[in-house]
Parts: C-alpha cells; structure tokens; sequence
C-alpha cells in the first residue's frame, strides 16, 4: 500500500503517481454523473503535476552520466501543459456542474474528451522519462 513519501524512493513515488493518474482516469471513464467527471479532471490535473515534480526528483536522483538535458527540458515543457490542462479544467469543471441545452453540452462533452486525450498523452510522456531512469 501506499508509504509515506519520505521513505518513497523518488522512481516508487512517481511509479505510485502513474497509477494513480490511471485508476483516476479509468473512474472518469466509468463515471455517470458530469460532476464527478469534472472532479476526475481536476484530480487527473493535480496528480499530473505531482508526477511532474516526481519525475524532477527521479532525474535529480540519476547518475549524472545518464542525466539527459532534454528530459529536463521535456519535464519543464510538461509542467507548462499541465499547467494549462488544470487550468482548462477548472474552467471546464464548473461548466459542467450545470444541466445545459443538449448542442451546448455536446460542445461541453468534445472539450471534455480533448482535456483527457491531452491528459493522456502529458501522462505517457512523464511515464517515459521516469522509465529511463530506474531505480538503483
């Protein structure tokens, strides 16, 4: 189960976020209500930048011979889309809170499809750099 993060390794604490972000994008899948998609999205978000973070850590922690410019670089381009994802999303969120003409919320439930195909492909990316780096 989940330990405290001060005895995560930085690869434990960004592997436990990845799944994270996972299971939180599978309940968005399998959630019935917009509110509690909209509060998938904002969750999705705030892991997101967690990952980012953690994915900071598992480079700062690597051999200095295996550290990669680029994905730092990459980690710093990646924070900026999650940035704009959690923005996005919150304003997306309190839109979906209310009950909208049916052409109103198919636009709602297209922006809300784009934000989580976004959130799926900043996800993979941070996953990848993670990858590069295993755990000692």
């Amino acid at each position: 189960m989940f330990e405290p993060k001060s005895k995560m390794t930085p690869q434990a604490e960004a592997d436990f976020l990845i799944q994270e972000i996972r299971d939180t994008r599978t309940a968005y899948d399998n959630a019935t209500v917009d509110k509690w998609r909209a509060q998938h999205l904002g969750m999705i978000g705030l892991r997101m930048s967690a990952l980012v973070r953690a994915a900071r850590k598992v480079l700062a922690a690597a051999h200095p011979a295996t550290q990669s410019d680029t994905d730092a670089d990459q980690c710093t381009m990646l924070e900026a889309r999650t940035s704009t994802y959690l923005n996005s999303a919150s304003r997306l969120a309190a839109t979906m809170e209310h009950e909208w003409p049916r052409d109103i919320q198919q636009e709602i439930d297209a922006q809300a499809d784009d934000l989580i195909r976004d959130a799926d492909a900043i996800s993979a990316e941070l996953a990848a750099i993670v990858a590069r780096y295993p755990a000692p």
